[in-house]
C-alpha cells in the first residue's frame, strides 16, 4: 500500500479561562502542561501526532510561547520556532496560523487537552476524511462519537451530546481544514462569536428553519451538517469515531480521573 499523505497538524494550547479547574487541581499556570499519567498532557498529543504516519510538521498555539519553547518534553516532539503566538479564541488562533504560513489545507487541529489521542485514532480521522475529499468534495472534516458507543464503554461518564434522529454525539476536538473553502468556516465563526449576546442574530445566522429541524430532531448529524455547511459555503464531512477514548478530553477534574485511569490501563499499570 502507498504511504499515506502527511498533513501539518496544529495544537491549540491556549487559555480558555484564568481560573481552569484542571490547572487549579494539579498546581500549575496553564491546561496544556498539567500532569496527566505521569507527563504533561500535551506531551500525549504530541507523540501521537509523531507516532502517526499521517502527520507532518506540527505546530503549536499558545499565549506562554517562551515557556512552551524552554521545555525539553515539548521541543523533544517539535521544533521550539513551531511553537507560535495563539489569539483569543480558537477560531482566532487559527486563522493566524494559516496567516503565518504555519499551516496551509488540507491540516489537521486538535487541543491540547485531547490526552488519549492514539495513532490509530488519527489514521481513522484521515483515512475518512480523505476519502470524504475525493469522491464527496468535502472541505471541512469534525469528529465525533455516537453516544452509545460511549455509554457502552462508560456507562457512568457525563458527556455533552449534541441530539439528532439518529442519535447523540459528543465532539471530539478533532478537526481537518481539507480544502481553501474550509477556511470560510473561520470567518463564519467569528460573526457567530460576534453576535453570541445577540439570539435573535445568531438565529439569522444559522437559519431559523435549520434551529427548528435541530430542536425537533428532524435529521441526523450528516443532514444536520450538510445544511449547516450550505450557510457557511463549504461541504462539511462527519468523522464519526468508533472508540469512546476519542471524545473524552479533559475539562473537569472528574475527567483527570477518568483519564489517567484509563492511560494507566493501557500500560498496564
Amino acid at each position: 500500500m502507498d504511504a499515506p499523505l502527511r498533513y501539518p497538524a496544529l495544537v491549540l494550547a491556549g487559555k480558555r479561562r484564568e481560573d481552569d479547574p484542571v490547572a487549579k487541581y494539579k498546581g500549575v499556570s496553564h491546561k496544556a502542561i498539567a500532569i496527566i499519567g505521569g507527563r504533561p498532557m500535551i506531551a500525549h498529543v504530541l507523540e501521537a501526532l509523531a507516532e502517526s504516519a499521517w502527520i507532518g510538521d506540527i505546530f503549536i498555539s499558545t499565549e506562554d510561547v517562551e515557556s512552551f519553547r524552554a521545555r525539553a518534553d515539548i521541543v523533544a516532539y517539535t521544533p521550539a520556532t513551531h511553537i507560535t503566538e495563539a489569539a483569543s479564541s480558537i477560531c482566532e488562533s487559527v486563522q493566524r496560523a494559516v496567516a503565518r504560513g504555519d499551516v496551509k489545507p488540507p491540516f489537521f487541529v486538535v487541543t491540547a487537552d485531547h490526552a488519549l489521542l492514539t495513532p490509530d485514532m488519527i489514521e481513522h480521522f484521515w483515512r475518512v476524511a480523505q476519502q470524504a475529499m475525493t469522491k464527496e468534495g468535502a472541505d471541512f472534516a469534525l469528529a465525533f462519537v455516537p453516544r452509545h458507543i460511549i455509554r457502552a464503554a462508560y456507562p457512568d461518564t457525563k458527556r455533552t451530546y449534541l441530539e439528532f434522529r439518529d442519535d447523540g454525539y459528543s465532539g471530539c476536538n478533532m478537526y481537518g481544514f481539507l480544502t481553501v473553502k474550509s477556511l470560510k468556516i473561520l470567518h463564519f465563526w467569528r460573526e457567530v462569536e460576534s453576535k453570541r449576546k445577540k439570539p435573535l442574530d445568531l438565529v439569522r445566522a444559522f437559519g431559523f428553519g435549520n434551529l427548528i429541524r435541530y430542536l425537533l430532531r428532524l435529521h441526523t448529524i450528516d443532514d444536520m451538517l450538510a445544511r449547516a455547511g450550505r450557510i457557511v459555503g463549504a461541504r462539511p464531512v462527519v468523522i464519526k469515531m468508533p472508540w469512546a477514548e476519542a471524545s473524552i478530553d479533559v475539562d473537569k477534574v472528574s475527567d483527570v480521573v477518568i483519564v489517567e485511569d484509563i492511560l494507566a490501563r493501557r500500560k498496564g499499570i
